[in-house]
């Protein structure tokens, strides 16, 4: 089979839906309706200041020793029911509630999410505080029943709690693991994955429903679902099969995640145990805010996770001994190369099997969605703004000299409106509605309230790109905000501070897709390549339009932030065949 069309061999249907917050099903209503009956002798309003007296006398660490606390007052929100809290005026769609919460109560609530004190923001000022200013006081995770399975109990790095373990994790991370030398030893996989994703769009584009020189290998992908007839290519799978295995040559040092000789259907089966996992961590799941109710587990979400954490076990404890394996061989005929992450671990002194598998799990969790997601919406958005396509078009034809070669790598620094582009898509439409939640450590004031310690901290990044303090037009899709040209005379001050930065970070903190701080995201860098790599490729190589002319449906999956139906696009090639070999 070509190499190419692994890209297109995923049976897994994703669940992208990143939720910390709760949406309710008909279960869930129904075990609160019967908590509240239960309590309704004790459904008397609870002071909210006394909450913080309260609070404050459990431990002595959150006694208010400090005299700049005294007198500070949690911040405003709406008023608690007895041990539900605030869970049900959450619901249905939370990032979107929360807008609203903001919207009326300012721009920092406080929640009581059953049992779990939350603060929530959408405001630029309050989240720089939360993730550079205090980011020493804010950072550390909560610690849900779904991620300690997934995380073999905060082993990794991404929910690890505040402290040794997470210092020494996010040390190998940022010098070993993914440090500029490091990830520029694997730019061939990352160049050799991107001609394969070309080609394999250029197979699907010349190919007719009707041609049997290639009826075998259709009949194994419309089997997929991930290409139909008529050359139509779904862009979901595309670019997770681009991420993944880009993922895998990093991890492993092959396109295709699983012990010895492995293909597409092992990459499929390794990303569906992911996914599901995920999807399980971010979900909500009473008993973490009701912590009583664990036992019952009402959803079934506990059973599930550790079904998939056993199976995941197995794959990943086999991957590893393969390659301490190898590697003991090697060191035994004096090779002790260790270009892949994997042997990157091994090569640790002092990291258990338990840690070294819960990294890798951390990282094949991170590494695929951030890019495929956004990297759909750029295109969705692209082709719904014919003008902005062509800019992006132009400027890559500028950079790379015509349509005789392929988009590299080395252009991508120098492709200023695309990078733009993706900010823009970033700002609209971020991967998950909030970031992973920080809890403090301590007692502390913010934006002049009063933050008790073991408090979540929700940064509700959907409602941050949209906040019409922050952005002019703000559901107006304009990447030109973020140039510094002659347009800046349409935008506002602060738009105008923040335009010249070529990265994705924005100094301002008016948008964070990859957090920042302590806790921001170690591959941010890894990330934004592969996005603006994949997505000028498919502009540079192709003409995109949609099945039949119709007009690109960019509803959102219910309760979450991602497309409700995978992008699916007709591309036709537009440079010299060679390119695409």
């Amino acid at each position: 089979m070509d190499l190419a069309m692994g890209f297109f061999q995923d049976p897994v249907l994703r669940t992208d839906v990143v939720l910390y917050l709760p949406a309710f099903g008909h279960l869930q209503y129904l075990v609160l309706l019967g908590l509240l009956l239960l309590a309704y002798f004790s459904a008397l309003k609870h002071n909210r200041l006394r909450f913080v007296s309260s609070s404050s006398s459990k431990d002595d660490s959150c006694s208010n020793k400090n005299s700049n606390l005294a007198g500070l007052t949690l911040p405003p929100g709406p008023m608690p029911w007895p041990i539900v809290g605030n869970l049900l005026q959450t619901s249905p769609i939370p990032h979107e509630r929360m807008l609203a919460m903001n919207k009326r109560y300012g721009p920092l609530v406080f929640l009581k999410l059953g049992r779990v004190p939350a603060v929530v923001t959408d405001d630029p000022a309050i989240v720089k505080a939360i993730l550079k200013n205090q980011d020493a006081v804010f950072a550390s995770r909560p610690a849900s029943i779904a991620s300690q399975h997934f995380t073999y109990g905060g082993n990794d790095i991404a929910f690890a709690p505040y402290g040794a373990h997470w210092r020494a994790m996010r040390r190998i991370c940022t010098l070993e693991l993914l440090a500029p030398r490091r990830l520029e030893l694997f730019k061939q996989g990352r160049e050799e994955e991107i001609a394969l994703m070309a080609r394999a769009v250029w197979t699907t584009s010349i190919r007719k429903s009707s041609d049997t020189s290639h009826a075998d290998t259709t009949k194994a992908i419309n089997r997929t679902d991930s290409i139909t007839e008529n050359n139509i290519v779904e862009l979901r799978h595309l670019f997770g099969s681009l991420a993944s295995n880009n993922l895998a040559r990093m991890l492993l040092g092959k396109r295709f995640f699983g012990p010895g000789v492995t293909g597409p259907r092992d990459g499929s089966e390794h990303r569906s145990l992911i996914y599901d996992a995920f999807a399980l961590v971010n979900a909500f799941n009473l008993a973490d805010y009701l912590p009583f109710l664990r036992w019952l587990d009402v959803q079934g979400y506990e059973k599930k996770i550790k079904d998939i954490m056993n199976r995941t076990d197995r794959l990943y404890d086999a991957v590893i001994e393969e390659h301490r394996r190898k590697r003991t061989s090697a060191e035994k005929d004096g090779d002790s190369t260790t270009n892949k992450f994997v042997d990157v671990l091994l090569a640790q002194k002092g990291l258990s099997h338990t840690v070294i598998k819960a990294i890798l799990v951390d990282m094949a969790a991170a590494g695929t969605d951030t890019t495929s997601i956004t990297s759909e919406w750029t295109m969705a958005e692209l082709v719904r703004h014919p003008a902005v396509l062509s800019k992006v078009r132009d400027e890559i034809e500028r950079v790379v000299g015509g349509r005789h070669r392929a988009v590299r790598e080395s252009d991508l620094k120098h492709l200023t409106y695309l990078r733009a582009v993706v900010k823009e898509v970033l700002r609209l439409h971020p991967v998950g509605a909030f970031l992973i939640p920080h809890v403090t450590v301590q007692d502390t004031e913010l934006a002049g309230y009063f933050i008790p310690k073991n408090t979540r901290a929700l940064i509700n990044t959907y409602s941050l790109g949209r906040n019409p303090a922050v952005w002019d037009n703000p559901l107006e899709f304009r990447p030109e905000r973020f140039l510094g040209d002659e347009e800046s005379t349409t935008r506002s001050d602060r738009e105008v501070e923040a335009a010249a930065s070529s990265s994705l970070f924005d100094p301002e903190y008016r948008m964070v897709p990859f957090g920042a701080g302590r806790r921001g995201c170690p591959g941010a860098a890894l990330g934004t390549c592969m996005i603006m790599y994949g997505v000028s490729t498919l502009v540079h190589g192709f003409e995109w339009a949609t099945p039949e002319g119709r007009e690109i449906d960019v509803s959102p999956a219910y309760n979450s932030v991602i497309l409700d139906k995978p992008l699916k696009l007709v591309p036709t090639p537009r440079l010299a065949e060679h390119v695409y070999h």
